[in-house]
């Protein structure tokens, strides 16, 4: 399951699993019914996939699959909103607070599984080391909304990067493939919850 397969990072993961085996189910979480609609269209006519597709609207929960071997935290929004403090206030409700709410609704179906794996897909936008170098990319005060709420998801996992790129570092989380240090994966955290 991908929290937010819509697009960006989650979309890129449920492609690049399921163009890899028939072994993958994807589960496409998506807030909109009508996007996650699109993108499931969209995976479906892919020349060359494997895998299959259902879509879930994230807000749904049940049990209707037994078990989840998978949860991808990944989605999250900017709001531009003024007041700063209403844009704040639904960029972390939705980025944050949502996921740890995700993740708390499907811990039971992820504790049924033989191989559970939990990941949250963070940016280095919100490294408050990246931050404060006036040399780093992601130097200075912009979007700072967004910025807080990877950084909050920074305290408890690493980021995965660009749509394309963290799409295939999450989705070798997801296969299992694991670095020889303790408790990370493909260059990443990953939560042993």
């Amino acid at each position: 399951m991908s929290t937010g397969a819509n697009q960006g990072v989650g979309f890129e993961t449920s492609q690049n699993l399921l163009l890899s085996s028939a072994d993958y189910h994807a589960l496409l979480g998506s807030r909109d019914v009508a996007k996650g609609e699109a993108a499931a269209r969209a995976l479906q006519s892919l020349p060359g996939l494997k895998g299959t597709i259902s879509l879930v609207r994230i807000n749904v929960i049940d049990d209707k699959y037994g078990r989840l071997d998978v949860l991808v935290n990944d989605s999250g929004i900017f709001s531009a909103k003024q007041p700063a403090r209403d844009a704040f206030r639904d960029t972390l409700a939705v980025s944050v607070v949502g996921a740890l709410s995700t993740t708390e609704a499907f811990l039971p179906l992820l504790r049924r599984s033989s191989a559970p794996r939990l990941v949250f897909v963070s940016s280095s936008i919100g490294s408050i080391t990246h931050a404060a170098d006036p040399n780093s990319r992601y130097y200075g005060a912009h979007a700072s909304e967004y910025r807080a709420s990877k950084a909050a998801l920074n305290m408890r996992q690493g980021g995965a990067g660009e749509p394309e790129g963290g799409g295939e570092r999450v989705a070798t989380v997801v296969k299992g493939k694991r670095d020889a240090d303790v408790g990370k994966s493909a260059g990443f955290m990953e939560s042993p919850w």
